[in-house]
C-alpha cells in the first residue's frame, strides 16, 4: 500500500498554497447530537416524556488544528490573511479533504461557515515563522451525498428534484450553488478546464433526506452521511 496523502481544500483552494498544514482534525466523522423538540419530566412519573417520532440532528462542529509556515513574518501575515479570506466571503463554503494513495482515492466534504474567533497565540519573529491556530467551523446542512470525479477538463452535473433548499458543491471553479424548490427536475452543472487537479468531490448538501431526490450525479459514489 502506498503512502497516504491528505489534501485539504476550501472551495477548491489548497490549504498548502497558503502554507497551512492541518495537524489534527476533530468532528469530521462525528455523529452530531440528536435534537429533541419536546421533552417533559413529571415529579410523579419515572423517566421522561420525550418526542422521538423523528430523528433530527444538530449542526456538525468541526475544528482543525493548523500550522502556518513561512520564510518571513511578512509572508506569514500575507498567507494567513489570504487563507482566512477564503472563509469570510458571503455564503457557505465547501471544505474538502482528499485522501489518496497510489492504489485508491476517496474524499469527504462539508458545507461550512466560520463563526468563532481564530486565535493565533504566537509572536512575530525574524526568519522562519511557524504559527499554530485552531479553525472552528459549523455545518448548517449536515446531511450530504458525495461523489468522487476525476480532475481535468469536463463537466460535473447533479440532477435533482428539490423540495426544500439544498446546496451543490463542485470542489472548486466558483462558490457552492444554492438550489431552491421547483416542481421540475433541475440539472446543476459546472464546467472545468484542465488545471492539474487529480480529483474533485461533487457534493449535494441538505438538511433533511426528504428535502431532495438525487436522480444522478457525475463521478463515483463515495457515501451518504
Amino acid at each position: 500500500m502506498g503512502k497516504l496523502q491528505l489534501i485539504w481544500t476550501i472551495d477548491g483552494h489548497k490549504f498548502l498554497n497558503a502554507g497551512v498544514h492541518v495537524e489534527r482534525s476533530n468532528g469530521i466523522l462525528n455523529r452530531p447530537p440528536r435534537r429533541i423538540s419536546v421533552r417533559h419530566t413529571w415529579l410523579e412519573v419515572s423517566g421522561e416524556d420525550v418526542d422521538v417520532s423523528k430523528f433530527v440532528i444538530e449542526s456538525r462542529v468541526i475544528s482543525l488544528d493548523c500550522i502556518i509556515t513561512a520564510a518571513t513574518a511578512v509572508e506569514a501575515l500575507a498567507n494567513f490573511h489570504t487563507f482566512m479570506q477564503r472563509f469570510e466571503g458571503s455564503g457557505f463554503h465547501q471544505l474538502t479533504v482528499l485522501a489518496y494513495t497510489a492504489e485508491a482515492s476517496t474524499a469527504l466534504s462539508w458545507l461550512v461557515y466560520r463563526e468563532d474567533e481564530v486565535h493565533v497565540p504566537k509572536r512575530i519573529k525574524q526568519g522562519k515563522n511557524f504559527w499554530k491556530f485552531t479553525l472552528r467551523l459549523r455545518e448548517a446542512f449536515p446531511h450530504k451525498r458525495l461523489h468522487l470525479a476525476t480532475g481535468g477538463a469536463g463537466t460535473l452535473t447533479a440532477n435533482l428534484n428539490v423540495e426544500n433548499t439544498v446546496y451543490v458543491g463542485f470542489d472548486g471553479g466558483g462558490p457552492v450553488v444554492k438550489v431552491t424548490p421547483d416542481e421540475d427536475p433541475q440539472a446543476v452543472s459546472r464546467m472545468f478546464t484542465a488545471n492539474g487537479v487529480l480529483f474533485r468531490c461533487l457534493a449535494v448538501f441538505y438538511q433533511d433526506p426528504d428535502d431532495v431526490t438525487i436522480n444522478s450525479m457525475s463521478g463515483t459514489h463515495i457515501c451518504d452521511f
